[in-house]
């Protein structure tokens, strides 16, 4: 670095990088005769407002430049939604001795949830149970390790086609009023705490969850990295183990079953990220902290009461990639008929938004490359 210093951080930040945050590795350590990179040096580093000269958060005020920016999967924000933006600036000598460096802002793929339940398709199919105990709530709850709930709302259902028949499919199928004397009106049991009950808006996943091909994508990804793949169809019994060993509220696990799921009187709670790929049949006598992806059928299916107080704790996700005969849409097709199956005599306690749960089970996605540009030497 002394000899090809890093000029370009002060350019962008106003002043040189403090060096008790600074952290270097070496790249070569030229064992064997390896030649080295071309590379003289890689900086991996944090962006804000001042570096980007952007004004994120519209406030008219100068370019902060201590506050992080992160990304939603739209655009960018300075509210802590989304995924950290990390800026890669690399300086290299070619072999003709001419200098090059360049720039990229990169963000891990997103996974962001902006419903306790999302429906992602298109006329969504929606029964919900009549069980005074069912809620859906948007309001941030659950502690996850040193992690504890935060003041933001989600919605609670979430629907993603506005031109179609999916939020009047949801609004009939929870149950009005005026309910039995003394019984509280089961559509203020849809909530936030904030907007009209019930509680059923339109949502915009990030763009990488709204395609048949980024769906398909998710699945694929998260599968190379899960604690257990397991063919369906399955039971959380089965002898191929679907809930891992050693899962735990301090040890969340990726659990990912590629065909049908049936989670049949398991009086227990899973923790982590569950992946059910065909249809899954939830016998409410578990619990679950953490994601629940059913992308594939779409098709999440409750059917009987329960022996105590369980619940979703976390983010439920459906979205339906296959045809009517279970065969794969095209990577361009439009998204098909996600369900959301409780009957009436379902009887769980529902499904509440954590953002800690969340985070506390987030998989690793790789990165996103935003932008890149080379700058004048």
């Amino acid at each position: 670095m002394a000899a090809y210093p890093d000029n370009e951080y002060a350019a962008e930040f106003g002043s040189a990088p403090d060096p008790a945050n600074v952290r270097t590795t070496a790249s070569v350590s030229g064992a064997g005769g390896v030649q080295g990179p071309l590379y003289k040096w890689v900086r991996i580093d944090a962006v804000t407002e001042f570096s980007l000269q952007l004004d994120v958060d519209s406030d008219s005020l100068p370019n902060d430049n201590t506050i992080p920016i992160y990304y939603d999967g739209a655009k960018f924000n300075t509210t802590s939604t989304g995924s950290q933006v990390l800026e890669i600036t690399s300086f290299a000598i070619l072999p003709n001795g001419s200098q090059k460096l360049l720039q990229y802002l990169a963000v891990p793929v997103p996974l962001a949830f902006n419903a306790a339940l999302t429906l992602d398709g298109n006329s969504v199919q929606f029964s919900a149970p009549t069980s005074s105990n069912f809620w859906v709530k948007g309001i941030d709850q659950g502690s996850a390790g040193s992690c504890n709930p935060g003041s933001s709302v989600v919605s609670a259902v979430g629907y993603t086609n506005a031109s179609d028949s999916s939020q009047s499919n949801i609004l009939n199928a929870i149950p009005s009023g005026p309910p039995p004397t003394g019984s509280p009106d089961l559509r203020n049991q849809y909530t936030n705490g904030i907007a009209t009950n019930p509680n059923v808006a339109q949502v915009t996943p990030p763009p990488n969850l709204q395609t048949v091909a980024g769906l398909n994508a998710l699945v694929q990804s998260i599968t190379q990295s899960a604690d257990a793949v397991i063919s369906g169809p399955a039971t959380q019994s089965d002898s191929t183990n679907v809930m891992p060993a050693g899962m735990s509220a301090t040890n969340p696990k990726i659990v990912v079953v590629s065909g049908d799921f049936t989670m049949n009187g398991w009086h227990s709670t899973g923790y982590g990220l569950l992946l059910v790929t065909g249809k899954f049949t939830y016998d409410p006598d578990g619990s679950w902290n953490g994601i629940i992806l059913v992308i594939g059928k779409g098709w999440m299916y409750s059917y009987q009461g329960n022996s105590g107080a369980t619940q979703f704790q976390g983010a439920v996700f459906l979205a339906k990639t296959v045809d009517a005969s279970n065969n794969p849409l095209p990577p361009s097709s439009p998204l098909g008929s996600p369900f959301f199956d409780f009957t009436s005599s379902s009887a769980s306690n529902g499904i509440y938004y954590s953002n800690c749960w969340i985070q506390a089970s987030m998989p690793s996605l790789g990165y996103k490359i935003l932008s890149f540009h080379e700058i004048s030497q």
